[in-house]
C-alpha cells in the first residue's frame, strides 16, 4: 500500500493566490517583511501551505490562513485518498465538503470547451456559471440551486436558447468530472432542474431564427460602399465571401478555413470544395465533407487575390469575418441581419430550385435531415404567388 506524505510550510502568497515563498515559519515570515520593507505582499498576504502526496497520485496542495486548517485539511485528503475517493486527484483542488464547482468548471474549459468550434460565446457561458454556482462542490450542488441561477439569468433578460445552452454546458461538465476525472458525485442535478424549470414555466420557449434576406437587401449589400481594413487586407473581401455563402450555404469557419488545393473545378462550370474539418464530423464519424460549386460561386473564386499562405480569402479570424460583416449591414442600412441568417436563406433557396433534401444536405452537412428543417424558411409570398400561378393555369 502507497504511503503518505504531507507537510505545512508557511509561505508567502502573490495577490492572485500563487506562494511565491516559503518561509517555513510565522517569525521566519516576520524576519523577511521587517528585511523588505519596500515588498508589495501585506501580512494578510501569507498562509499556510498544505500539500498532500501519494505515489500514483498527484500532489495536492491549498493554502489556509490558519495552521490548524492545513493540517485537518491535509488528513481529510489522506483519508479520502485511501477511501479510493481521490477529488484532489488531475489538478483539481479540494475541500472539506468536496469539490469546488469552479475548478471542475475552469478544467472544463482548458480541456473540452477550448477545443470546439465557438469557443469564445461558451467560455462566457461558463464564466456564467462559475459566477454563479462556482462555489458549490460537488457534494452540495443541487438542483434547487441551478433553479435559482435560471431564475436570476430569466431576470436579467438572457434568452432562453442561452439559458439552455448554458445548462447543457453544467451537464456536461458534471458528466465529464463523473466518467473522466474519477470524482464522485451523488447525481447530476440538471436534468431535474430542467424539469422544475418546464413545471414552472420560467422561460418562454425557444424558438429558431428565421431571418432571411428581405426584398433588396441582397442588393443592399453588394452596393454598400466597401468594408476595407489596413491590418487585415483580406476583409475587403467581405463581399465576395457573402455572395459565395450564399451560394454554397456553408458555416462561417469552413468558409474562412478553405484553401486553394481544396478547390476543384472540372470542366470551369462545376466543381468542388473539400471541407477539411466540419462542426459535424463527430457524428458522421468521417473527416470532412465535400460540398458541390455552382456556377456562380466558382466565378467568385476565380477572381479572388491569391494568398501566399496558400488560403482562399486571407483571413485567420473567423470573429473578424462577423464584425465586417457588421460594418457592411450598418452602411447598407440593414439591421437584425447576422452572417448566419444567409446560411438560412440559402438552405432554403435551394429548397425552392425544386432541390430533393438528400441534395441539400451536400451543401449543408447535416446528417440528420430533421433537424435540416429548421434551417428551411419557405418565403410565404412566393409560395403565394407561385399558389396564384397555378390557379391560373401559368
Amino acid at each position: 500500500m502507497a504511503s503518505f506524505k504531507h507537510k505545512i510550510v508557511y509561505v508567502m502568497i502573490d495577490p492572485s493566490g500563487v506562494p511565491v515563498k516559503r518561509l517555513y515559519s510565522a517569525s521566519a515570515a516576520s524576519d523577511w517583511r521587517a528585511a523588505h520593507p519596500a515588498h508589495a505582499c501585506r501580512e494578510d498576504n501569507y498562509g499556510w501551505l498544505a500539500q498532500v502526496a501519494r505515489k500514483g497520485h498527484k500532489r495536492a496542495s491549498r493554502i489556509f490562513p490558519k495552521k490548524a486548517q492545513a493540517e485537518k485539511w491535509a488528513r481529510t485528503i489522506e483519508e479520502r485518498m485511501a477511501n479510493g475517493h481521490s477529488t484532489p486527484l488531475h489538478g483539481i483542488a479540494s475541500t472539506r465538503d468536496g469539490v469546488l464547482l469552479k475548478e471542475i468548471l475552469t478544467r472544463y474549459i482548458k480541456e473540452i470547451s477550448s477545443q470546439r468550434p465557438g469557443a469564445k460565446s461558451e467560455h462566457a457561458r461558463i464564466r456564467r456559471l462559475i459566477e454563479g454556482l462556482g462555489h458549490h462542490t460537488n457534494q452540495t450542488l443541487t438542483s434547487e440551486h441551478v433553479v435559482a441561477h435560471v431564475h436570476g439569468l430569466v431576470d436579467k433578460n438572457y434568452a432562453t436558447g442561452t439559458i439552455l445552452r448554458e445548462l447543457s454546458n453544467l451537464s456536461d461538465s458534471i458528466n465529464m468530472a463523473k466518467t473522466m476525472w474519477r470524482i464522485p458525485w451523488p447525481s447530476n442535478p440538471v436534468p431535474d432542474a430542467k424539469y422544475v424549470i418546464r413545471k414552472l414555466r420560467l422561460m418562454e420557449p425557444a424558438g429558431s431564427r428565421e431571418r432571411r434576406l428581405r426584398e433588396g437587401e441582397e442588393a443592399k449589400l453588394m452596393g454598400a460602399l466597401p468594408v476595407y481594413t489596413r491590418r487585415k487586407i483580406g476583409l475587403s473581401l467581405i463581399k465576395e465571401i457573402v455572395a459565395f455563402a450564399l451560394e454554397t450555404a456553408m458555416r462561417r469557419e469552413e468558409i474562412i478555413r478553405m484553401r486553394r488545393e481544396d478547390v476543384t473545378v472540372t470542366d470551369g462550370t462545376s466543381g468542388t470544395v473539400h471541407i477539411r474539418k466540419s462542426k459535424t464530423d463527430h457524428q458522421t464519424g468521417k473527416r470532412g465533407r465535400i460540398v458541390p460549386l455552382s456556377t456562380k460561386a466558382i466565378e467568385i473564386l476565380k477572381f479572388l487575390p491569391t494568398f501566399l499562405d496558400g488560403s482562399v480569402w486571407g483571413i485567420a479570424e473567423p470573429h473578424s469575418v462577423t464584425r465586417a460583416f457588421e460594418r457592411l449591414c450598418k452602411r447598407a442600412g440593414i439591421v437584425d441581419l447576422h452572417f448566419h441568417d444567409l446560411r438560412h436563406e440559402a438552405t432554403s433557396r435551394l429548397f425552392e430550385k425544386g432541390l430533393p433534401i438528400e441534395k441539400v444536405a451536400l451543401f449543408t452537412g447535416h446528417t440528420n435531415w430533421r433537424s435540416l428543417q429548421r434551417y428551411t424558411h419557405p418565403d410565404s409570398q412566393r409560395v403565394s404567388e407561385e399558389m396564384n400561378e397555378s390557379a391560373n393555369g401559368e
